[in-house]
């Protein structure tokens, strides 16, 4: 083979004239799985963005009661309910439509100290999100809001604003888990040390003009995972794995399995019993291991027993540059995340191929810049194959990491539902339209004795007998002639407490005329707290205001 390629080259008077004899004498054959590659991935990645730009997603603000009794465990099967939009595609779907599995964006976000949670999923999937959270916090508030992504400097380098952004990654393979939260709480008192306290504290210490992003992007797993975990704790343990058998071998076997029947009968008719076959050490090398080796192989076997996910974990810091301070910000976000990490299990580690300020050696400058602008397009667009390899976490792992905070966490600028909601008595006045309720000239009553009614000479009409009672209060009178109006409630927040410059999505409601009108959301309860609230100890430090303001 090397001589004919040698004569074939040998013959060319130039290197591209040896290459056109080499290709032409079979050497194509050589470039067919390059060829096929290429072609397949440039296939994938043009159906794959038509069939994405056919899906909305939008992206909902969500905010737990003050008072969050509910364990780990509610927000462990709200990730689960999750999974429910796994489907296994047909060819066609999957090679000529380009579909792929719906995925969920799990965001952790604090502006300027200001936190807020939020979930990001396709337009078919808001019920799935809500019933699933409503199902485990009733008193929840959710409302659809616009993207706080446009809001930050788009490219970089920017004149103002600096950025540090890294993935998360395991360091070991994923069917190793990492700690959750059975470790966090103490098995005698049962008091619950919530990893999530330490993170939403740094968060809410930071100054104004910084913000830090955390997103967990998941898309659901197949169960066949499984198999990758079985594997690995046989081979922990010393297991010999099973030949599979086909039908070829099958077929072979048929002569010895004709065989051992005879033997057996013979034995049988002469009453000597056969020995029995060997019994396969299902153990293995189980027994010999120690406890603490038994313990992985324990913790592997309850990871690959859950629900799977294919995880994206990423964190981006943003700031202006005279403040800008990845050590301060992202060093301590990083000690946050060491809470889940052991070194005999599994740990999240910065990425070496996402790590912004990594690159220092060949145009580090310019290097740091296209990691900056990759990994911020990557959480803009919430990409769940850009950056780092995937790897699977189960719901338990991702609810650890990702959970509203318990009653224990004291971090003031969370946002969180102050009002309990519950249910409206039973004979609640209600309006009565004016074409049900139309008084007569009997029904209407004299003007009332009041100064105002008396000038106005109002008639206010009385309400059938029967009816609930209540108290019709009259509009408030237009403004005099020269004045100021009386100001109108602030009805574009929905919910007391969003971070800065995140402001909530007016949906268009049909009007009775027939047209459109924009539907006002209702505006969330105050933080302020109430007399009753506070405590009666004057040396009690308590809590400030959700929203109180940065000076």
């Amino acid at each position: 083979m090397e001589s004919i390629v040698q004569q074939l080259l040998g013959d060319a008077h130039n290197p591209f004239q040896g290459l056109i004899q080499l290709f032409r004498a079979g050497g194509w054959i050589a470039f067919l799985p390059v060829f096929y590659f290429m072609v397949k991935d440039t296939w994938f990645f043009w159906i794959w963005g038509m069939y994405a730009k056919s899906k909305k997603q939008v992206l909902l603000a969500i905010d737990v009661p003050k008072l969050n009794e509910q364990s780990m465990k509610a927000v462990e099967q709200i990730i689960a309910n999750m999974h429910g939009v796994f489907i296994p595609f047909t060819f066609k779907q999957k090679w000529w439509q380009g579909m792929f599995l719906d995925t969920f964006s799990l965001e952790l976000v604090s502006i300027d100290g200001y936190i807020q949670y939020f979930i990001r999923c396709d337009t078919y999937n808001v019920d799935l999100v809500k019933g699933a959270i409503f199902a485990q916090y009733p008193d929840a508030e959710i409302v659809e809001v616009e993207d706080y992504v446009p809001n930050a400097p788009q490219k970089y380098p920017d004149p103002k604003f600096d950025l540090f952004g890294v993935e998360f990654v395991l360091a070991k393979s994923d069917v190793y888990p990492i700690k959750t939260y059975e470790y966090f709480e103490h098995p005698l008192t049962g008091i619950f040390a919530d990893p999530m306290a330490a993170i939403l504290e740094i968060m809410s210490r930071l100054r104004p003009g910084e913000q830090v992003w955390l997103q967990f992007v998941i898309t659901p797993q197949a169960f066949s995972w499984r198999d990758k975990g079985v594997a690995e704790f046989e081979k922990l343990i010393g297991r010999k794995k099973g030949s599979t058998r086909n039908t070829v071998d099958k077929i072979l076997d048929a002569p010895l399995v004709l065989l051992e029947g005879i033997h057996n009968a013979l034995f049988s008719a002469t009453g000597i019993t056969p020995p029995p076959p060997p019994v396969p050490d299902s153990l293995g090398n189980y027994l010999n291991l120690t406890t603490g080796e038994q313990q992985v192989i324990v913790e592997i076997q309850k990871k690959i027993a859950r629900i799977p996910f294919q995880c994206k974990f990423r964190f981006i810091y943003i700031a202006p540059k005279e403040i800008f301070s990845p050590p301060r910000v992202a060093a301590a976000i990083q000690g946050s995340i060491k809470q889940f990490n052991t070194t005999d299990l599994n740990a999240l580690v910065y990425g070496r191929r996402t790590r912004t300020n990594l690159p220092a050696y060949i145009f580090p400058t310019w290097q740091q810049n296209v990691r900056k602008n990759r990994i911020f397009n990557s959480y803009k667009g919430r990409s769940n194959w850009e950056g780092e390899l995937q790897q699977v976490l189960s719901n338990v792992e991702i609810a650890s990491i990702f959970h509203f905070p318990v009653m224990t966490v004291k971090a003031p600028l969370v946002t969180k539902t102050v009002s309990k909601k519950s249910e409206p008595p039973a004979r609640l006045p209600f309006d009565i339209p004016s074409t049900v309720l139309q008084p007569s000239a009997e029904q209407m009553v004299e003007p009332a004795s009041s100064p105002d009614s008396a000038s106005s000479g109002q008639q206010i009409p009385v309400p059938p007998s029967g009816l609930p009672q209540r108290s019709i209060v009259p509009p408030p009178p237009p403004p005099p002639s020269g004045g100021t109006a009386t100001p109108q409630v602030d009805l574009t927040r929905s919910m007391a407490g969003l971070p800065p410059n995140v402001r909530p999505i007016k949906r268009l409601s049909p009007s009775p005329s027939g047209g459109s009108t924009p539907t006002q959301p209702v505006p969330g309860p105050t933080n302020i707290p109430t007399p009753t609230q506070q405590s009666s100890d004057p040396n009690q430090k308590g809590q400030p205001p959700a929203n109180l303001p940065f000076a």
